[in-house]
């Protein structure tokens, strides 16, 4: 039986990503009455010696456009710029694959900010055309060390020159990251939101055997790669939304009535 309100108090959330990027949608749960919990299977560490970095602190408008492959990789550039004691040029065109990266960018203070409104995405960035025509110009793509070189080369079929700025490595959590979390909170949780995949993969390996329960949770994703991801991974109810508040409002229309009222071992 599912909930026939649009209401959050119902929900008993765990969220799933990396540091800096899930207190924005626990506070909205938490303002409509439900609970969550920010669960951070990666932490970020920006890199200590990136002189691609220092080359786009220094001169940033020898680029014609900054590029962050997503909200981590603008925290980690700011990171490394208070570390340098370097200030941002909040003046520069900077672009994000979604908005979140385009929210992430506002709260530093940028202004000219391109990202696509409807989807999220490197190809949705390049095809919503608010980068203009990209042959021949500079580009810094801000991203994590040992990115794959999908959107290099995306930006290179452009006739676009990028430039990688590889300035943070994304570190998996702990083995306890699971067990770690209060023995109630686990056995309550009754739907799950990822923002990556892997996350997913760090939950699970982490879960021990609570993973076939959280299988069958309702998981909200934003993205169809994040919903592939999930889908070869075993999770049953899938719910792909690209904006926040519809994906929050399905999720919890989709929560069974009686999640987590019973201990996770009679499930």
């Amino acid at each position: 039986m599912k909930h026939d309100s649009n209401s959050l108090a119902a929900m008993k959330l765990i969220g799933l990503r990396s540091e800096h990027l899930l207190e924005q949608v626990c506070t909205t749960v938490r303002a409509g009455g439900g609970q969550a919990t920010a669960l951070a299977t990666h932490r970020i560490e920006p890199v200590a010696d990136c002189p691609a970095a220092v080359e786009l602190l220094d001169n940033p408008g020898s680029f014609d456009w900054t590029i962050f492959s997503s909200p981590n990789a603008v925290h980690a550039l700011r990171a490394i710029a208070r570390k340098l004691d370097r200030n941002l040029d909040l003046q520069m065109p900077v672009a994000g694959p979604g908005q979140q990266s385009a929210r992430a960018l506002a709260g530093c203070g940028f202004g000219n900010i391109a990202a696509p409104k409807l989807d999220s995405g490197l190809k949705a960035l390049l095809d919503c055309g608010a980068l203009g025509e990209l042959a021949g110009r500079k580009i810094a793509l801000v991203q994590r060390k040992d990115a794959p070189p999908r959107a290099l080369e995306k930006l290179r079929r452009q006739q676009a020159r990028p430039v990688a700025i590889e300035c943070y490595r994304r570190i998996a959590a702990a083995a306890d990251l699971w067990s770690s979390l209060e023995a109630q909170t686990r056995a309550e949780c009754n739907c799950l939101l990822a923002f990556d995949e892997a996350s997913l993969t760090v939950l699970l390996g982490r879960a021990g055997e609570d993973a076939g329960r959280l299988r069958r949770l309702p998981l909200g994703v934003h993205h169809p790669k994040i919903e592939a991801q999930a889908r070869q991974l075993g999770f049953e109810n899938i719910i792909t939304q690209s904006d926040p508040k519809r994906l929050l409002t399905a999720l919890a229309r989709s929560i069974p009535q009686d999640a987590g009222k019973r201990p996770a071992r009679e499930r």
